[in-house]
């Protein structure tokens, strides 16, 4: 097929959501011919020497009309540069439309429920809008403490911003998409009203590369294209007898709950427990006085950004990690976690309630005694798994695969039939992609 892909946050380089616009891109261009929008601030990344960018994969670089390709320095400035962007890339998908000839559209990033899709406005063409997430909305009132004021001034504008948007963009993208698909089941709750199809679909893809190696979304190591990660080596290693060890990984930010893994910590219950905190932020400063504070600073300890190799080597060696962000749309963090075997302790919330299943660790209710439920569930946490390949790139390539064929089937069976060397004309009318599939029920959750 010939797809358009929307991938504004795209980078070979960088984790997190540049790399899961990368590693879209890179599963859709092993079987197809994939045109991608994506931001002029990522050409030399993508561009450079050392990438092995996909053969298939056609890249147009687009600045936002506005602002050519600096974001502007105010309040959301990323968000408010992105929806200017998104005007060239309506603009640009129309025309392109008209030169190519698409089968399918993809959104793939900026993976919000909440911002605008340009590329959907390509009219008569099958869409797939996601894997979106950022429905999970602000923590319970009784979790606010362990965000600061600061933090929950933030949440509550976010909370707003979000709400308003939604209304506007996304319940159109739902409308207009042949397919939606959200990373948890608060997206289903808050589109499944407005999309004809969807589905959950974690954008979290893992890839091993080895021993204590691993990528996560879009990263430069492990598998290549065509290659089954079901078949993970071993990971890890036993875990340390004596005092155990959990991991806090991620950005420093209050709605990430590092507040609320220091009380953990400092919970009764968690006693023979050390936090070891890989990241920087904001909350760092507080974070240590809070662990000096509770007593517990002896116990606590911040190293800031590490390499990748460092994430790796704590994922494999680690007890446990605790995973308390209160909005994740899905958590790379968790996936890798699970992926190396070490068990994961989180809130049931948003992503963490649909990677974290029984085998892969523990999921604790949102209540007024959180630290105390924390740390009675890390009390209770037995040893290492086993490697997992649940979120796998190979689960990934499967799930994206028939979300394709469903959407464009009479494409899909072209291609599939093209290596029969039979030809005939096409008939009076035909189009070279058929219509989107009839728009199924929303699915029971």
């Amino acid at each position: 097929m010939r797809i358009l892909m929307c991938a504004y946050a795209c980078s070979p380089k960088w984790g997190s959501e540049p790399a899961v616009g990368w590693e879209f891109i890179r599963l859709a261009a092993e079987e197809h011919d994939v045109w991608v929008l994506t931001s002029v601030r990522n050409r030399s990344m993508i561009e450079d020497r050392g990438v092995d960018r996909p053969s298939r994969a056609r890249f147009r670089y687009l600045s936002a009309p506005m602002f050519g390709g600096r974001i502007p320095d105010i309040p959301f400035g990323e968000q408010v540069y992105y929806c200017d962007w998104q005007r060239a890339a309506r603009r640009e998908a129309v025309d392109l439309h008209r030169e190519v000839g698409f089968d399918l559209l993809h959104h793939v990033t900026f993976a919000t429920d909440w911002m605008p899709a340009g590329i959907l406005a390509v009219p008569g063409v099958p869409a797939v809008w996601g894997p979106v997430g950022g429905s999970t909305g602000m923590p319970p009132w009784s979790q606010w403490r362990w965000l600061g004021a600061r933090g929950v001034c933030a949440e509550a504008v976010r909370g707003l911003l979000t709400t308003g948007m939604r209304a506007r963009y996304g319940r159109a993208a739902a409308r207009r998409a042949d397919v939606t698909l959200v990373q948890n089941f608060d997206g289903l709750a808050s589109l499944g009203a407005w999309s004809g199809r969807i589905e959950l679909f974690p954008n979290t893809i893992i890839e091993l590369a080895g021993p204590r190696g691993i990528g996560e979304t879009g990263g430069t190591g492990g598998s290549e294209p065509g290659r089954d990660d079901a078949g993970l080596g071993p990971v890890g290693v036993p875990a340390g007898e004596g005092e155990r060890r959990a991991l806090f990984v991620g950005r420093l930010v209050p709605w990430k709950g590092l507040r609320l893994a220091i009380a953990t910590i400092a919970d009764p219950a968690a006693r023979g427990w050390r936090l070891d905190v890989l990241g920087d932020g904001p909350e760092a400063g507080p974070a240590r006085r809070l662990a000096a504070r509770l007593g517990v600073a002896d116990r606590v300890r911040l190293r800031g950004n590490v390499s990748r190799a460092e994430v790796c080597e704590a994922f494999a060696t680690a007890d446990a990690l605790l995973a308390l962000g209160m909005r994740e749309g899905s958590g790379v963090a968790t996936a890798e976690a699970i992926a190396q075997g070490c068990p994961v302790v989180c809130v049931d919330r948003g992503g963490l309630s649909v990677l974290v299943d029984d085998e892969a660790g523990i999921r604790v209710p949102v209540t007024d005694r959180l630290p105390a439920a924390l740390a009675a569930a890390l009390a209770r946490v037995g040893p290492r798994r086993s490697p997992s390949a649940r979120w796998s790139r190979a689960r990934a390539r499967e799930q994206l695969t028939r979300v394709y064929a469903e959407v464009a089937p009479r494409t899909s069976e072209s291609e599939a039939l093209s290596s029969i060397p039979l030809h005939r004309p096409a008939a009076p009318g035909e189009r070279a992609s058929g219509p989107a599939v009839p728009r199924a029920s929303r699915p029971r959750r």
